[in-house]
């Protein structure tokens, strides 16, 4: 798990916006403390945390490519994911 932690602590010291997709079993569950320290960690980092619908409120809508998704099965997925 730290090595989990390192690569996204890595990307975060890039910059930018990023979108974390917290499963049930991070963000309540038996890793609750990973997820807790990699909030921790991006605070110290001068990130704002914020819901997914606050995202999609400030998104520079003109600036945004459209694409048509597909439906595929991707690496280490059960079930086939948009993409």
């Amino acid at each position: 798990m730290e090595r989990g932690m390192e690569m996204i602590t890595g990307l975060l010291e890039a910059g930018g916006m990023h979108v974390l997709p917290v499963h049930a079993e991070v963000e309540g569950g038996i890793r609750q403390q990973y997820f807790v320290q990699l909030l921790e960690k991006a605070l110290t980092m001068d990130y704002t945390i914020i819901p997914l619908e606050g995202i999609n409120k400030i998104l520079p809508r003109k600036e945004l490519s459209v694409r048509k998704y597909q439906i595929s099965m991707l690496p280490g997925r059960a079930a086939p994911c948009a993409c």
